[in-house]
């Protein structure tokens, strides 16, 4: 409606010039014939005036004769003395004198002249050259009150006029306008708003075949296209999702891999000591005391080794990926034990520093916030050939993210933090080492992939990764996660 409102205040506007100007001119066209009527009027009044020797005694009076015509105007006649002394003592004409300079016999003059009362008379004057009188005029004045009237009448007649126009432009606007332009607007205002706010359905349909009808159209083809190339982003998002956790999962399977022989040997001990156990009890060489403090010891050994067995099992096992409160520290803590094994076996160490206080809870995968630790503690696990010092760390700090392309304000975060004392990583491997199979190990040593995987999942969960390496020195890895207040 706004824009059908604006289109006819346009028309209007050059509706309402149109007929303002034209009745200007017709106007001033009028009245210039007016004041020509009222002229030769007046020459035939002068004519009948002049031809009567008792009128023309009477003109010579101050107020000379007045004339009633058929249409009620009343019109003075009389003698007037222009200039020089008058003997008769004729009036003075309404006129100026300046004005009437130069008026010959038979060349009337005739003018508008103002009145001290604020009036206006239309005057005529004549000059019959009589011996003795050059400068007397026979003047004919009447006031301009048919003119004024008629004037008004124009003035009110184009008012009416432009009042009808105006009628006219607010029903076209509330009648046609909504019909014929306001609604089909409305309509397709509403699709696309329904379309920004992601409602690609529903086709709009407009009667007609004006240029809304095929906006119409082209809205229609426009969603349909959007709506098909949602759908088929959808399907190629879903399944690049499932092969991003086809290859975290693979990641996991290498990892339990890796750890398969170390794990062995954790379960080679507790399995003697039970075998050991096991067997003074089957001979009955044990007092009865001891045989509960063997069977006790059994069972300790098997808590151990079903624990240790539920840990691996827990991190290899597929699951579908879940947000819930997840306690950072817990997860080191049982992370740990997992690479106990592997890091033993290259003569590493693992030392975890967890404050008490610290506040570790993060909206995030359990479980891949564990294969996140691990794949990085592996890494430092291998940063040498034997004997890396690998520490976790855990913190809460004020950080953003300095890779956003738009820096925000610094907001609570949860940094986990793994550093060791390996070989470090070259400057010019550094940029490259979240990308997918880039590796600085030994063909068969690492598929390049580990930390790809851990740069994924840490960004899926609005995080990021500073990593810091001195060749020789050793290398830190930090990842930064949203803070759950």
């Amino acid at each position: 409606m706004k824009l059908t409102a604006k289109i006819i205040a346009l028309f209007l506007a050059a509706a309402v010039l149109l007929v303002a100007a034209s009745g200007y001119f017709s106007m001033q066209r009028d009245l210039a014939l007016f004041q020509d009527e009222m002229a030769r009027r007046h020459g035939e009044l002068a004519k009948y005036t002049t031809l009567n020797f008792w009128t023309m005694l009477a003109l010579t009076r101050p107020n000379g004769v007045q004339f009633r015509e058929k249409n009620q105007q009343l019109v003075r006649v009389r003698w007037v003395y222009s200039a020089g002394t008058d003997e008769m003592q004729l009036p003075q004409p309404y006129a100026s004198s300046d004005s009437l300079v130069g008026i010959k016999t038979g060349e009337p003059r005739s003018l508008p002249v103002d009145m001290d009362d604020g009036s206006q008379r239309f005057c005529t004057y004549y000059a019959f050259g009589y011996s003795n009188a050059d400068n007397w005029l026979l003047e004919v004045s009447e006031a301009f009150t048919r003119r004024d009237a008629y004037t008004q009448g124009t003035i009110l007649h184009t008012l009416y006029v432009l009042a009808a126009l105006g009628m006219l432009a607010v029903l076209t606007v509330a009648l046609v306008g909504m019909r014929v332009v306001g609604q089909p607007l409305d309509a397709l205002l509403a699709k696309t708003q329904r379309a920004a706010e992601g409602d690609l359905s529903g086709p709009l349909h407009l009667s007609g075949s004006d240029e809304l009808s095929q906006l119409a159209e082209s809205l229609n083809h426009m969603c349909d296209s959007l709506r098909a190339s949602q759908q088929q982003t959808f399907q190629e998002a879903e399944r690049r999702t499932a092969a991003v956790e086809q290859l975290r999962h693979a990641d996991r399977l290498k990892t339990v891999g890796r750890l398969g022989a170390g794990i062995a040997h954790e379960l080679g001990t507790p399995l003697n000591v039970v075998a050991g156990r096991a067997a003074l009890i089957a001979e009955g060489r044990l007092r009865d005391e001891d045989v509960k403090s063997s069977a006790e010891t059994i069972r300790s050994e098997a808590r151990r080794m079903t624990k240790l067995i539920e840990g691996l099992l827990n991190f290899a096992r597929r699951k579908p990926s879940k947000r819930e409160q997840c306690h950072v520290g817990d997860i080191i803590k049982n992370t740990i034990p997992l690479l106990d094994s592997f890091a033993k076996k290259r003569s590493a160490t693992i030392t975890a520093e967890i404050p008490e206080q610290i506040n570790d809870k993060c909206a995030a995968d359990c479980g891949q916030l564990q294969q996140v630790i691990s794949n990085l503690v592996m890494n430092a696990i291998l940063s040498k050939e034997q004997g890396a010092d690998v520490r976790i760390s855990l913190a809460n700090q004020q950080a953003s993210d300095p890779s956003s392309p738009d820096p925000l304000p610094p907001s609570e975060t949860l940094a986990i933090t793994v550093s060791d004392d390996g070989d470090g990583i070259p400057d010019a491997d550094l940029g490259h080492v979240f990308e997918p199979f880039f590796t600085t190990r030994d063909t068969g040593e690492g598929t390049g992939l580990g930390l790809s995987i851990v740069h994924g999942i840490v960004a899926d969960h609005g995080g990021w990764i500073d990593v810091s390496s001195e060749v020789g020195v050793g290398s830190r890895f930090t990842v930064f996660l949203p803070q759950q207040t």
